[in-house]
């Protein structure tokens, strides 16, 4: 059983670094801190606050199996809107990609 939780949290959180790092890229650096603490704050109120209250009245009307469901349809429901919102986000700007080239002249990259 350990292992399986240990792989359900690996899954389960897999989408938190890629995650604060879209938010740490679209937003100025002045305000990083507090783009990062909304999104956490965001996080709890959509997931923590809502879910025992969820799962416990689909356990007690159906069953605790299919109360275990509905993390995995919030799940979908994050990544579609994570997928969705990705169209939108800001093209990242690499070292060397700006206007000025690092290549000596004639040479092509």
């Amino acid at each position: 059983m350990v292992p399986a939780i240990a792989v359900a949290a690996f899954f389960l959180l897999l989408n938190t670094s890629p995650l604060n790092a879209a938010v740490m890229n679209s937003v100025g650096a002045h305000i990083r801190a507090t783009a990062i603490a909304v999104e956490i704050f965001i996080i709890h109120l959509l997931g923590d606050v809502p879910s025992p209250t969820m799962m416990g009245w689909v356990a007690d009307h159906k069953s605790l199996q299919a109360a275990f469901i509905l993390p995995v349809i919030a799940m979908a429901i994050s990544a579609a809107i994570l997928f969705y919102g990705m169209r939108f986000a800001p093209a990242l700007r690499l070292e060397g990609d700006a206007t000025e080239s690092h290549l000596p002249s004639g040479a092509s990259s």
